[in-house]
């Protein structure tokens, strides 16, 4: 075999058996990240791949934000650090901001030694020599791997080969997991509000009556109708009734806490679930969603109105099915509209949400 086919093997004085285990490294490890099913798997089969082909005591792989100088998520197997975190912004004199903002490999012998050495993580772990490596697809960088060892030494062509090679698999590896990640999150999302679609509200129903039977946690179910909605659209325009739609979308979300659910069930049909509600301030959260779409909803012509009915699920509760749940939410929902429209009924009781 001629040296210049190979010229990191000639020039860093490796044998062609030694190269030929890492290329099979390599592939066995690369199967396995494509194979991975979220970022957290890809990311620890990295890891696995930096401490193998490189010979290293350690590994760490930092996913960025380079537009926004953040971290993003990471991963390690450092024994004295979380294997996983994130941290706020990267640091412009760190040496994870100059790999990924130049898209450049930096190979450091000794760390005592280097301007960009200066992670007390570094000394805690008495690193002596590391290679920290970008992960670029086209010509965006997704992140950075540090290969981490106690052992005096440098990376030679050879290593730093191995290391290109493992970057470009790893950077195939992010990107279809983020785009697979992508296709999910629009298959569960309703493409006017951004909210949840009404299968992946039903699944998240679902989820948390399985948990009340298991914690008993208290939670109320709310399914709310647009009043009006076909008055918007045939007066004004279906423009003017998506703009209904999205406006009240945004209240809602804007009202409830992060950790409650929200959906778009039907065409003027929305849904709610709200974790460890209190009863006696239920209606109070539904005049703030009214109050806050009207704020919303400001050009329209008319006072924008919604009807909601609610069943709060307790310990009273005996018939834990999330479709029974559904449908009593639902029955609650046609009391309020057969009540009269812009008013709750929670258990049985209406009350007017405008004046």
């Amino acid at each position: 075999m001629k040296a210049d086919r190979i010229p990191e093997i000639e020039q860093s004085k490796r044998n062609l058996k030694e190269w030929i285990t890492a290329a099979i490294t390599l592939q066995d490890i690369t199967v396995k990240m494509h194979k991975s099913k979220d970022m957290a798997e890809a990311m620890d089969a990295i890891i696995e791949a930096t401490t193998k082909l490189l010979k290293v005591e350690y590994a760490s792989i930092i996913l960025v934000d380079l537009k926004n100088r953040k971290f993003l998520k990471s991963a390690t197997n450092d024994p004295t650090r979380p294997k996983n975190s994130t941290w706020q912004y990267l640091r412009k004199n760190g040496l994870t901001f100059y790999v990924a903002s130049r898209h450049e490999m930096v190979s450091i012998d000794d760390t005592s030694k280097h301007a960009l050495a200066t992670n007390p993580i570094l000394k805690d772990l008495n690193i002596k020599s590391l290679l920290a490596v970008p992960v670029v697809s086209g010509d965006k960088v997704l992140g950075v791997f540090y290969a981490l060892t106690s052992k005096q030494r440098e990376f030679d062509r050879f290593d730093q080969h191995l290391a290109r090679n493992l970057a470009a698999h790893a950077a195939t590896a992010i990107q279809n997991i983020r785009f697979k990640t992508e296709l999910e999150r629009l298959a569960r999302q309703d493409s006017l509000t951004k909210l949840l679609n009404r299968r992946a509200f039903m699944e998240r129903l679902l989820h948390e009556t399985h948990r009340f039977s298991r914690y008993r946690q208290k939670f109320a179910l709310a399914i709310i109708d647009l009043d009006n909605l076909k008055g918007v659209n045939d007066t004004m325009g279906h423009q003017m009734g998506d703009f209904y739609i999205e406006t009240f979308a945004r209240a809602l979300n804007k009202t409830l806490r992060k950790s409650d659910a929200t959906g778009r069930i039907g065409g003027d049909e929305f849904a709610a679930i709200i974790l460890k509600p209190d009863e006696t301030k239920l209606y109070d959260l539904f005049v703030r969603i009214q109050k806050n779409w009207e704020q919303n909803a400001g050009i329209l012509n008319r006072k924008p109105s919604f009807s909601a009915g609610i069943f709060v699920v307790d310990d009273a509760e005996t018939d834990i099915k999330s479709e029974h749940i559904f449908k009593k939410a639902d029955k609650e929902l046609y009391n309020a509209k057969r009540n009269g429209r812009s008013s709750i009924s929670m258990q049985g009781n209406i009350t007017s949400l405008t004046s």
